[in-house]
């Protein structure tokens, strides 16, 4: 016999680790003890202040041999021009022209080993132009580290400069950024894995270079939205730039998609009440173990507010988050009224 409940519920997240110490703004994650920088942009008093703790804050600037009248960066608050990413509250806008995101040159933000992950939220205002998102990809030859830059026609690519043969190499993605549509991008190098890869919104996109080798240390500055090369800056980018990550580890895919969906990390123990409108958002629908996929999917528990549960089998599994990407598992214990 089986017997039916409500959407009430008990939920108690399962799945990913203990939520890492609270940034400034925007979601926190267990893995963030691997960050060496972190610029979220959300505040106004010190926006370009470095939220991982280790102190390299930049600073707004523009370049006035381009233009001797020019002004910094914007700090934008509109909600349109915020990534949907929770917590965030502004992100940074870049003229195309003369404006930049500098940071001082720091060993800090230099991975020790053949290991680093670089992430951002962007919204370009235009493409048909070679665009810098940010890294430390400036002054040219030995200088050079790791970088994500878009190109003319909205490809993003990841570059890395190892020492084992001083090879300065790329891997690009088959997904494209699209003008004035938010667009999370990561790009993943690992040398004793995949080598580099790169990700679109939280999906692995176009494919991956093999390479091993650890990253160069150089005494290039890390910065957003523009490089230089020797004094002179270069491939500014035209639109919006927020939440710039960057770690000393390969993320996974799960926790690219994680950061892609920009959804806190639930922490084991959490205890809510699940309701209608939760299941609205859910990824794949309630199914019980005995469930094939198929039946997950083909399910749509958010328009019915009966569940039908197995007798002796209370616990189920949802995944709740945003489209196409997942941020948590959840294994639910309905409470019938």
């Amino acid at each position: 016999m089986r017997k039916l409940a409500t959407l009430a519920a008990i939920v108690t997240a399962t799945t990913f680790g203990l939520a890492g110490a609270a940034n400034a703004a925007g979601p926190s994650y267990s893995f963030d003890g691997d960050l060496i920088g972190y610029w979220s942009f959300d505040d106004e008093t010190d926006p370009t202040n470095d939220d991982s703790g280790n102190g390299n804050n930049g600073k707004l600037i523009c370049e006035t041999a381009i233009d001797p009248l020019c002004v910094d960066p914007a700090f934008d608050t509109d909600a349109a021009d915020v990534p949907p990413s929770a917590g965030n509250v502004a992100s940074i806008e870049f003229n195309g022209a003369d404006q930049i995101v500098e940071v001082d040159d720091d060993d800090a933000l230099t991975p020790s080993g053949n290991k680093v992950t670089i992430a951002a939220w962007i919204k370009p205002a235009a493409l048909g132009a070679s665009q810098f998102i940010c890294g430390k990809h400036n002054d040219g030859g030995a200088n050079r580290e790791y970088s994500l830059i878009m190109d003319s026609g909205g490809l993003v690519s990841l570059f890395v400069h190892t020492t084992d043969d001083g090879s300065f190499v790329s891997a690009s993605s088959a997904a494209v950024a699209t003008a004035s549509v938010w667009t999370h991008v990561a790009g993943v190098y690992d040398g004793d894995g995949s080598g580099l890869q790169m990700y679109i919104n939280g999906i692995a996109s176009g494919a991956p270079f093999a390479h091993t080798g650890n990253l160069v240390n150089g005494a290039g500055r890390f910065s957003v939205g523009a490089q230089i090369f020797g004094t002179q800056w270069d491939r500014f980018f035209d639109g919006h730039i927020d939440e710039c990550r960057v770690y000393d580890v390969a993320l996974t895919p799960d926790q690219i998609a994680l950061l892609a969906s920009g959804q806190p990390e639930v922490e084991p123990g959490l205890t809510k009440v699940l309701t209608s409108g939760d299941l609205a958002n859910a990824i794949d629908p309630l199914c019980d173990d005995e469930n094939t996929v198929e039946d997950c999917e083909n399910g749509n528990p958010a328009a019915d507010p009966l569940v039908d549960l197995p007798d002796g089998e209370p616990d189920l599994v949802v995944q709740v988050g945003s489209v196409d990407r997942t941020f948590a598992d959840f294994t639910i214990t309905y409470v019938p009224e």
